[in-house]
């Protein structure tokens, strides 16, 4: 049970990062991304293309596309959670990648609040509608690399 914990945690706090990296990316990143979460499968998979891997028995994707991956979680057939990593590993997101990331969630129309949060490795940011919310990872390996969108409903 403690290993169990400990993981969650890990992963709450990887997810938690990704999501703030998402944000910044929205504001300038030199990738295309327009995916929504809220999208269906279909309209996800126009957006990017064939899923190149998913978890079996489970609605997740792993999509590549203009030099990010995308792993994007379904429920009743809608993106819920999308984590945006860059396919080069030694790339970061930069403050305006992130933006540019959360900006294609909410169409540019809606903005983001930051919210920090003691003793996570990550920032998370709210869409101001109260529908999203955004961790990026700040600190530790993975700092820069992941940004996770996902619905708050």
């Amino acid at each position: 049970m403690a290993q169990l914990l400990l993981w969650s945690e890990g992963m709450l706090r990887h997810a938690c990062s990704f999501a703030a990296i998402a944000f910044v990316a929205l504001l300038g990143c030199p990738y295309s991304c327009n995916a929504l979460v809220g999208e269906t499968y279909a309209q996800v998979t126009a957006r990017y293309g064939q899923p190149v891997d998913s978890v079996i028995g489970e609605q997740r994707y792993l999509y590549r596309s203009n030099g990010l991956s995308i792993f994007v979680t379904f429920v009743n057939k809608i993106s819920q959670s999308e984590i945006y990593s860059p396919v080069n590993e030694t790339h970061k997101f930069t403050t305006e990648e992130a933006a540019m990331i959360l900006g294609a969630n909410t169409d540019g129309k809606i903005g983001f609040t930051r919210q920090k949060v003691g003793g996570l490795l990550s920032d998370f940011f709210y869409s101001d509608d109260g529908k999203l919310y955004a961790l990026i990872v700040s600190a530790g390996p993975q700092a820069g690399r992941l940004i996770t969108v996902s619905s708050l409903k």
